[in-house]
């Protein structure tokens, strides 16, 4: 059910400008959770934030906003400095070129 609420927030309140909205937004796909899943702990399961990800893994499955910062911290880290190398070989070559 995480993985259906967070699927529709995204479709439904990314489109959303005014915080009042998203909030209504929220709020609707909760009552839904609540009217459909009667018997799940709705609060439980649909606690926010909810952040599902398979950077982590091959499995898409839910993860804590600090294990997802670490990734991203991680990925963007490498990428930088893979492409800051990588620009700043290319740069040097130009020079030496001229």
């Amino acid at each position: 059910m995480g993985i259906w609420a967070h699927q529709a927030f995204r479709l439904f309140s990314d489109r959303l400008v005014e915080d009042d909205e998203i909030e209504w937004c929220s709020k609707k796909i909760d009552d839904v959770a609540r009217e459909m899943f009667a018997a799940i702990d709705v609060d439980d399961v649909l606690a926010k934030p909810i952040f599902y990800s398979t950077w982590l893994s091959k499995d898409s499955y839910r993860v804590t906003r600090d294990e997802l910062k670490t990734s991203l911290l991680l990925v963007s880290r490498s990428f930088m400095k893979k492409n800051l190398m990588s620009h700043l070989l290319s740069s040097t070559k130009s020079w030496i070129m001229c």
